[in-house]
């Protein structure tokens, strides 16, 4: 069961760190 919750809590920060790094791009962008 461990191993699951491990896995579960990789993704979510991997889709947070995504959706992070896609908000600063937008962010550069816009600033050009």
């Amino acid at each position: 069961a461990i191993s699951i919750v491990l896995l579960m809590i990789s993704f979510v920060v991997l889709f947070i760190l995504r959706y992070f790094g896609a908000k600063a791009a937008k962010r550069e962008e816009s600033a050009r």
